[in-house]
């Protein structure tokens, strides 16, 4: 992967003439190469599963909500991969060996949701946020956890337990990586 966003970044320096940036653009191209392939090896997880549309939920929260409160980082892509796949693998197998009942989704929610209010967002030493981006960003947080409720009203409301379960173990998982994440930094 290294080789190929070399490869990549060299072919637009060349294109641009900004030599400078060769740097930047290779780390893009890794970010977005890694991402890729963590993302087909998800969907064929899923696939296998024959749970695409629980991943989409899956992924669509897990996302945003990770990228908004922070959590877990580990050292390299290897790791963060192997972790990941684990995760979705895990969850998605559970949503379909665990149907839970619409109440104990919503605690699971619930209870999820207060957590990561209360942990987040979760810094890390790469990124430490100043006062007005931490704000920003625990606004950003009540509107994505409002979004997350809302949807899971529409869920129990068209009895769509096994999205509301999805939903309630991603939540779950979303909200153990964040607190792991917050044990890992403190400690540093």
């Amino acid at each position: 992967m290294e080789k190929i966003s070399a490869r990549l970044a060299q072919y637009v320096i060349l294109h641009n003439n900004k030599d400078d940036w060769y740097d930047i653009y290779k780390y893009c191209f890794l970010v977005c190469i890694e991402t890729a392939i963590n993302l087909l090896c998800n969907l064929l997880i899923a696939g296998i599963l024959g749970m695409v549309m629980e991943f989409f939920i899956f992924i669509s929260f897990f996302y945003v909500l990770r990228r908004t409160c922070g959590g877990l980082h580990l050292t390299s892509f290897r790791a963060c991969f192997i972790l990941t796949n684990v995760v979705v693998f895990a969850t998605l197998i559970l949503s379909k060996v665990v149907q839970y009942s619409n109440i104990t989704c919503w605690l699971i929610l619930v209870c999820s949701c207060t957590v990561l209010l209360i942990v987040s967002p979760i810094e890390n030493k790469n990124k430490k946020m100043a006062a007005t981006d931490r704000n920003y960003a625990i606004k950003k947080m009540y509107i994505i956890l409002i979004i997350v409720l809302i949807l899971a009203l529409l869920f129990d409301y068209l009895n769509q337990t096994r999205f509301l379960t999805v939903q309630a173990n991603t939540l779950f998982v979303i909200t153990i990586t964040a607190l792991v994440g917050k044990v890992k930094t403190h400690d540093n």
